[in-house]
C-alpha cells in the first residue's frame, strides 16, 4: 500500500467517523457534548490549559501563518 492510498484511507475513516458522530448527535443530543462544554471541562485542570494552548498554537501555525 503507497503513502497516497493510506492516506486516503485515513482521511476517509476520519470523514465517517464525523458523519457518524453527527448523526448521532441529531438523533441523541444529550449524548454527545457540545464544543463549548468539552473546552469549559478541559479548562478546569493545568494539564487541560496546557492541552488547549497547544491545539489552538497548532492551530494557528498550520493554517494561518502556513498561508
Amino acid at each position: 500500500m503507497t503513502t497516497r492510498a493510506l492516506t486516503a484511507a485515513a482521511n476517509v475513516a476520519l470523514l465517517t467517523c464525523l458523519v457518524v458522530l453527527a448523526a448521532v448527535a441529531s438523533r441523541r443530543p444529550d449524548l454527545v457534548p457540545r464544543v463549548s462544554d468539552v473546552v469549559r471541562r478541559a479548562a478546569r485542570t493545568r494539564a487541560g490549559q496546557l492541552l488547549l494552548l497547544l491545539v489552538w498554537w497548532w492551530l494557528g501555525w498550520h493554517f494561518l501563518l502556513a498561508a
